[in-house]
């Protein structure tokens, strides 16, 4: 294997990350649904705000620190709403219908043009023109923002992915932690030596769940290998040269043996790679909270690597799951709602949401904040090596059909390229093209 930095450290038993992952639910309020928000009777000076998934801890955060200083700064008195991630998108598009969303509203990874598209979000490229903060994010995650040239909301926070490892499984396999894979052809020989000599019931854990995890990690093999979701007439391009290699990548580990469709996270419990039962896998925060929340003596046995390139030259690519933040197309008071987005991704703000989401920043100057100190730098680096899944209005609905087809291809039934061709002439009729 190619040389890694010696600083692919292990994230220690203790963490201060005190909060789930978002995706995770929370409790709704009794009474609050972003189909009630208020809308004052001071001239629009009361502002409403939507957070999808917040603990307790971030609801007092929100309601003790963040709504009093902003209502010092600026006389605007702000409510909070908010709903479990897993109902919040129907939440959100019920409510842009019937023209009561909250001023302001979190936004899940994907969700950006889904809702661009049905002209809930508000444009903000007018008000971006004079905004100092902007080289402050990292550029890929602005990029996730936009949506058909036109800025939507500014990022809040991410679960950026990239190779995790059990260093325990390694060393049996006599691996070394501190040379870690940079390649394809670097991963797949770390997993045959695992196959041979590891611990492991399969060396490779690709993420299957009972939702999109193997959608998400197979868009990091496509983006490495330079592939494209669409071509410029707006056709699915899944079965290109780039697709198929990521399959067959993919796939080999199955075929193999170094990989199991029966290998499963079930969303509930410890995970297979927090169990030991496998000891690779793409992944970021959810990976290491899920064997903090459950087995926390394998916490130490993570190892963190960079992400991979297809090639031994080529470029490290990863993707990244980023949440946002963006205002209400029908806001009653846009320069009211400007000012508090502004507030909101603030460093000194947005780092405690970050912190309490368990997300990693969206902001380069936050890439050392305290919270971070006990990280391996890799993961906090990974952001660096971001390329966005292409936006598209239909994405909610394109993901589960790439995880279906995907789950045939893992269980080896048909060829990539069969696979892969069958994809694209199903998100064609998806997309109307």
């Amino acid at each position: 294997m190619n040389d890694s930095h010696s600083d692919a450290a292990r994230w220690p038993r203790r963490t201060v990350l005190t909060t789930g992952l978002a995706g995770a639910a929370a409790t709704v309020l009794p009474g609050c649904s972003p189909g009630s928000a208020s809308r004052g009777t001071t001239g629009g000076q009361e502002l409403s705000v939507l957070l999808l998934g917040p603990s307790d801890q971030t609801v007092r955060f929100f309601t003790e620190t963040v709504i009093p200083r902003f209502a010092d700064d600026t006389g605007i008195t702000v409510s909070l709403q908010q709903s479990d991630w897993g109902s919040g998108f129907q939440k959100v598009l019920t409510a842009a219908a019937s023209g009561t969303l909250t001023d302001l509203l979190m936004l899940g990874g994907i969700w950006t043009a889904p809702l661009a598209a049905k002209q809930a979000l508000l444009p903000l490229d007018e008000l971006l023109g004079d905004y100092g903060d902007l080289d402050a994010f990292y550029p890929a995650m602005l990029e996730d923002c936009r949506y058909d040239g036109k800025t939507y909301g500014l990022p809040l926070y991410s679960d950026t992915r990239t190779a995790l490892y059990r260093k325990s499984h390694l060393e049996q396999a006599g691996l070394d932690p501190d040379r870690l894979p940079k390649s394809w052809d670097d991963y797949a020989e770390a997993a045959r030596r695992l196959g041979a000599d590891g611990p492991a019931d399969f060396p490779v854990d690709w993420s299957q769940d009972k939702s999109v995890g193997l959608q998400q990690t197979f868009a990091q093999l496509f983006l490495q290998a330079g592939g494209s979701y669409y071509d410029d007439a707006g056709r699915a391009t899944f079965a290109s040269d780039a697709g198929v290699r990521a399959l067959e990548f993919m796939i080999s580990f199955y075929a193999d043996k170094l990989a199991s469709p029966d290998l499963v996270n079930t969303g509930s419990g410890a995970s297979p790679f927090t169990r030991g039962r496998s000891s690779m896998i793409f992944s970021g925060l959810s990976a290491i909270k899920n064997a903090r929340d459950n087995l926390a003596e394998a916490v130490d046995d993570i190892v963190v690597g960079t992400p991979l390139s297809a090639d031994p030259s080529g470029r490290p690519v990863t993707s990244a799951w980023i949440n946002k933040i963006g205002i209400s197309a029908k806001t009653k008071n846009r320069d009211g709602a400007w000012r508090l987005l502004q507030f909101l991704v603030s460093a000194d703000i947005a780092v405690t949401f970050d912190e309490q989401y368990g997300g990693l920043p969206a902001r380069t100057d936050l890439a050392e904040a305290g919270y971070l100190k006990d990280l391996s730098p890799n993961l906090v680096r990974a952001a660096e090596s971001i390329v966005p899944q292409p936006p598209h209005p239909n994405m909610l609905t394109i993901a589960p059909q790439i995880t279906t087809h995907l789950q045939q291809a893992i269980r080896l039934s048909g060829t990539p390229k069969e696979i892969l061709t069958a994809l694209d002439a199903k998100l064609n009729e998806i997309n109307g093209v």
